[in-house]
């Protein structure tokens, strides 16, 4: 009996078979994984609630937007444009009126400047009058002095010979006794000294002085002195 091992012949069409099978294997996944992209796609979308038509709108109202604010950017920029050219106007209007106010200052600076000259010399030409009536006063009370100053009453001090006339004077007093409300005075000269007094006393009653000799006669109180006529 024949014990040789009879080689068993290799089968070559196996690995074929294989490779056919990997290729449905890969194509089969791949169509899996497709479909399932698909459902995931699905889901998701049946998930969110958003429908294409939804999605599309707000695309549209996203678009609108942006041209919205695309057009308001153009208008801000136009009013920057105005504010320069407005400010620009605002600092010349400044300017001008920084110099009307300079004008205004200088002429009310003038006008200060001339009411004040005006007025000193209106003061100067009010002085000076006054000064003539003062002395048209003077002159006027020296011939009322000698013409009229027959009889005094007014305190004051009179200048024998120009404003009362040389004589004797007499009052009758004040006719309240025991007061002594009446002075006179006979003086040798108005300087205010004591020693230009010649005579003088207070009294109520009746008094009679000559001003012969004498320069100035003062009187005070209620007394009304008379030439005595001669």
């Amino acid at each position: 009996m024949d014990t040789t091992e009879v080689e068993t012949p290799h089968q070559h069409p196996e690995p074929q078979r294989r490779r056919r099978l990997t290729r449905r294997v890969i194509l089969t996944a791949g169509f899996v994984v497709t479909l399932l992209i698909g459902v995931g796609i699905g889901s998701a979308t049946q998930n969110t609630g958003v429908s294409q038509s939804t999605y599309n709108a707000s695309q549209a109202r996203v678009s609108s937007l942006k041209s919205q604010v695309s057009s308001l950017k153009s208008q801000v920029s136009s009013l920057k444009g105005k504010v320069v050219v407005l400010q620009t106007d605002v600092s010349s209007a400044n300017a001008a009126l920084t110099t009307e106010q300079i004008k205004a200052e200088t002429a009310q600076q003038t006008a200060n400047a001339n009411a004040a000259s005006a007025y000193r010399d209106q003061e100067a030409a009010l002085t000076a009058q006054q000064k003539q009536v003062a002395g048209e006063q003077r002159t006027l009370k020296q011939e009322l002095g000698q013409v009229q100053a027959s009889s005094i009453d007014a305190d004051g001090t009179y200048i024998v010979g120009q404003d009362v006339k040389v004589g004797t004077f007499h009052t009758n007093g004040s006719g309240d006794t025991g007061q002594n409300d009446c002075y006179y005075a006979t003086l040798s000269s108005t300087n205010g000294s004591l020693d230009s007094i010649i005579s003088n006393d207070n009294f109520d009653g009746p008094e009679t002085i000559s001003l012969s000799g004498v320069y100035a006669f003062q009187i005070n109180g209620p007394c009304t002195w008379v030439l005595v006529p001669q």
